[in-house]
């Protein structure tokens, strides 16, 4: 069997969504490696489901990883490396409906991404802003901030608001924020973009 027939039968079985997740799952050893990790418990009960339907299907996992390692959108194969990911991207529902259709193996930390992939992700976020940015308004603009830098009042807030007052700069607001996934609330943002807290 090819790899082309083998991800058209899997695609058939088993359907977009559940490919997609499956091939995005599949890690390397390294990124510089060929070598697949073992499948998960979740992948080896359904490619064991998918071999009873398909006897000549693959049970090596690196066969296996080889010819699933694929966007099935672009029809290319993925690269080793991180999709599109900014810290401040609020969660929508539209957001999910485009990633599903229009970048599925574009946005992540982890594991592999399709190039094409990647940059229509970008490009949807930049052309949705209203959909995609947390930041809503400014509370404390940086010259208020400059100057309570140092009250007490004013680190206390930060501390009930989990923003990181030990690594406020210059320029630094306060704007409130809605990550999309509960009430909106205060947060730290530099040059536009939200500070995380580090741990």
């Amino acid at each position: 069997m090819t790899p082309e027939e083998l991800r058209a039968k899997f695609l058939a079985f088993c359907g977009p969504s559940r490919f997609r997740k499956f091939a995005s799952s599949l890690y390397r050893q390294s990124d510089n490696s060929s070598q697949f990790k073992r499948l998960l418990f979740w992948q080896e009960r359904l490619w064991e489901r998918f071999a009873l339907a398909c006897p000549t299907a693959p049970t090596d996992v690196q066969e296996i990883g080889s010819c699933l390692e694929w966007c099935d959108l672009h029809e290319t194969p993925l690269v080793a490396g991180p999709g599109h990911q900014p810290i401040d991207l609020r969660y929508s529902k539209l957001f999910e409906v485009a990633k599903e259709s229009k970048f599925p193996h574009g946005y992540g930390w982890l594991g592999h991404h399709c190039p094409a992939c990647r940059d229509a992700c970008i490009a949807w976020i930049n052309a949705n802003p209203s959909e995609c940015r947390m930041p809503l308004h400014v509370i404390h603009d940086a010259d208020w901030v400059a100057l309570h830098r140092m009250d007490h009042a004013f680190k206390e807030y930060c501390k009930q608001n989990y923003m990181p007052w030990d690594d406020i700069c210059p320029g630094d607001e306060v704007w409130m924020i809605d990550t999309g996934e509960g009430p909106t609330h205060p947060a730290l943002v530099r040059d536009g973009r939200i500070v995380p807290i580090m741990d």
